[in-house]
């Protein structure tokens, strides 16, 4: 009640300063809450944008490891069945291989007994001739007894006759019997050896020529002719052979050829897997440096903390600890203090409820920057599960590198085998080469069967790379697929998140800004490092805005002590003041007493005039000191109007962003749209005829304008869609004769692995 009598006492232009001064104390203290609100809803979207990526990032760590697994099973699968099928092929070709030695075999059994058969008739066609000679010599004799020179003569003739008949006889008769014996060994010997030996015979042209080496001369023909006839018949064999020879080359050949396209595809498959494995390599570099990156700023961010925001942070915590000890005293002293404090600070239920809030700001900034720590161990910990995951998928590839080269030594062992045999059969064939026309036409035999081995291991090695290279191409698809399917996954729950934040302004601006529209998947890991950067960059603007917060309260505080001093001042004087009025009030009852009232009233003027100085004093200084306050409060007004400016030139920025980010997300939900369109076109191409009739279509398969009389219809050579001229504007140049074909867009991306997509530049129509 005194201190209302003693304000009532001072000037009417220092009470409407001191109003004016706390009107605008109210209006910066409402301006510091609104801008604590704006700080709050930032920090909230950042937190939330934080927890997004966060949880993004896990899932797709997860999906990594599932598409791992399932692509170790379906590798696991192909290569069984392959190694199945390979082996089904080399029994099959074993199988083969027995069944024509066995046709070999019992060929070679009728040779035999032909010979046999032959040798028999060549002994009775000998002793027949003979026969008829001596019966022929006989009769000459008894016809021509009357002249015994001319007999003698005759006889001389016929002996000389019958030696030249029967000496090379002899000599056939003794070649034929050693060549039977030698060939009765030798299949002897290949009876015992196995039956997946394989014996080739050479061309009828290599036949002919060693007959005509082995022919008898022209002397020696006309007594030969019934010897050299028993042989016709193994010509007819060996005719035969050479012709099954021949459809076998024809067969080595097409396989030659398969194994050829099989071992450029196996090249390519390898090519691919090298070129995914530097992507995932790189891939998982940039994943640790952005890791790294962000575990730095964090630090960085808790070393930026000034000394006053350490200490507002041990305060809180400990005023937190000894809240409850202190709270019955305190409530104690603040009820005998309360209206000493209520009159001597004159504060008003806004002020308190400014303490409070400022109060419950100091704690919440300790709870959110212990909130931050946990956040930085607990990132630390999922990147050291991250590094125990990875090198568990290393120790599994080395496993399945292990198996791997297990099953190329059982094939190698395989083959190893196989050349084994190829070599015993050579030297069979080497053996068999020994006798004369025989052996001259089995050497020639063993080179060709030379060059069927060598055609043989190629076509081998040539299908091993084939089987390496469809298996490398069946990894290839697969991960395409599961990239594609994580990326539309992606899409999809981005575009939900997006579409559930719509309702909060400022919550769907940010968002929005931070959303790019990656093409690759390099891209959308730089996306996310971009985005990690603006948090961090939200985060250094909030810690400027606490620390402009903070010295405004600094700034509040000594206002407040300021004006605290002044009243005490003001007070005191007006004590004095009263002490003085009741001097003067007992010494002028004892002057009405003592002295007259003259006296008493000059001495009261003088008493007044001296206070009435003292007051003016004190009122200047007053108003001196509130002129300082006044510059500083305009000061720091100027100050927050340019941040005021300043956040809305960023406003006006972000609201920019917003319209282009729509704008975008808008393409790229086109593209989305037409990207899932085409892949179910390319799924359902395999079901369905590619090439499609110029009848059945009447606008452009793409941007679906209207085929008329000037404007035709194209066939891409690709796809066999029919289109405009517009969307088969590209070329490429295939075939052996390197001839030019007109093919769409798509086509053209996938076919040339350098050129850009095609949905580079625009947003392709669905």
């Amino acid at each position: 009640m005194t201190e209302t009598r003693d304000f009532s006492q001072l000037p009417d232009d220092i009470k409407e300063y001191i109003s004016t001064l706390q009107n605008d104390n109210k209006r910066y203290v409402d301006e510091v809450q609104a801008l604590q609100t704006q700080l709050n809803n930032i920090t909230a979207v950042v937190d939330f944008a934080d927890s997004t990526k966060i949880a993004e990032i896990a899932d797709l760590k997860q999906r990594h490891q599932q598409e791992l697994a399932t692509i170790n099973i379906l590798m696991e699968e192909t290569i069984r069945d392959r190694i199945g099928d390979a082996r089904g092929k080399y029994d099959n070709e074993l199988n083969n291989l027995r069944r024509k030695y066995e046709v070999l075999q019992q060929e070679n059994y009728e040779l035999k007994s032909k010979v046999m058969d032959e040798k028999d008739s060549v002994i009775a066609t000998i002793s027949r001739s003979l026969r008829d000679k001596l019966t022929s010599n006989q009769s000459t004799l008894a016809q021509e007894n009357e002249n015994l020179e001319e007999d003698m003569r005759k006889a001389q003739e016929s002996t000389l006759m019958l030696k030249s008949v029967i000496i090379p006889l002899e000599a056939e008769i003794n070649q034929l019997k050693s060549q039977l014996k030698d060939a009765k060994d030798k299949i002897v010997e290949l009876e015992t050896l196995p039956r997946e030996v394989k014996i080739s015979f050479p061309s009828n042209e290599q036949d002919n020529q060693e007959l005509s080496k082995d022919a008898p001369s022209d002397e020696q023909q006309s007594t030969t002719n019934d010897a050299t006839s028993s042989l016709s018949s193994y010509e007819l064999a060996i005719v035969r052979l050479n012709a099954y020879c021949s459809k076998l080359k024809d067969q080595i050949q097409e396989v030659t050829m398969k194994l050829n396209e099989s071992q450029t595809a196996e090249k390519h498959a390898s090519d691919e897997r090298d070129k995914y494995i530097q992507i995932y390599a790189r891939t998982h570099d940039r994943f640790l440096a952005f890791e790294k990156k962000q575990l730095e700023q964090m630090r960085r961010l808790l070393t930026i903390l000034t000394y006053d925001q350490l200490k507002v942070l041990t305060e809180s915590c400990t005023s937190q600890s000894q809240q409850s000890d202190n709270s019955s005293s305190a409530l104690a002293t603040a009820n005998d203090n309360a209206e000493l404090d209520a009159a001597r600070h004159h504060k008003t239920e806004a002020d308190w409820d400014e303490l409070l809030l400022q109060k419950t700001m100091s704690n919440n900034y300790g709870r959110k920057i212990s909130q931050v720590m946990d956040l930085s161990q607990k990132f630390c910990d999922k990147c050291s599960q991250q590094r125990d995951e990875n090198n568990k998928l290393l120790l599994l590839n080395t496993q399945k590198q292990e198996e791997n080269v297990k099953l190329l030594f059982d094939l190698s062992l395989a083959k190893a085998e196989h050349e084994k045999e190829q070599q015993i059969r050579l030297q069979l064939e080497k053996q068999l080469s020994e006798t004369n026309t025989i052996s001259e036409q089995l050497s020639i035999l063993k080179t060709k069967a030379d060059k069927n081995d060598v055609d043989f291991r190629d076509m081998k090695s040539h299908y091993d790379n084939l089987f390496a290279e469809q298996v490398n191409n069946i990894k290839k698809l697969v991960k395409e697929r599961e990239l594609l399917h994580l990326y539309i996954q992606r899409l999809e729950a981005e575009n939900t998140s997006l579409a559930a934040i719509t309702n909060d302004n400022e919550t769907a601006k940010l968002l929005t800004y931070s959303s790019q529209a990656p093409t690759t998947f390099e891209d959308a890991w730089g996306l996310i490092v971009k985005l990690r950067e603006e948090i961090i960059q939200q985060l250094k603007i909030k810690e400027k805005l606490k620390n402009d917060i903070q010295q405004l309260q600094y700034n509040h505080k000594a206002d407040i002590r300021e004006r605290e001093q002044i009243e005490h001042l003001l007070n005191r004087d007006l004590n004095a003041a009263k002490d003085e009025i009741i001097v003067l009030q007992s010494l002028q009852t004892e002057y009405e007493r003592v002295m007259s009232l003259k006296k008493d009233l000059e001495k009261q003027l003088d008493e007044r005039a001296n206070e009435l100085k003292t007051t003016k004093a004190v009122a200047n200084s007053f108003t001196n000191q509130l002129k300082e306050k006044l510059e500083q409060i305009t000061s720091a007004k100027a100050h927050l109007d340019e941040e005021n400016a300043a956040l809305r030139v960023q406003i006006q920025k972000l609201k920019v962003d917003l319209e282009n980010n729509e704008l975008v997300q808008h393409d790229f939900v086109k593209l989305s749209q037409s990207l899932q369109v085409e892949l179910e076109e390319i799924r359902n191409s395999e079901h369905q005829l590619r090439w499609q009739p110029e009848e059945d279509y009447s606008e452009c398969q793409r941007c679906h304008s209207q085929f008329s009389v000037t404007w035709r219809k194209h066939h891409c050579r690709h796809c066999g869609k029919v289109l405009c001229k517009d969307c088969t504007n590209k070329t490429i140049y295939t075939g052996p004769n390197n001839r030019s074909s007109r093919v769409c867009d798509v086509c053209y991306t996938l076919l040339v692995k350098d050129s850009q997509p095609y949905f580079h530049s625009s947003v392709p129509d669905i």
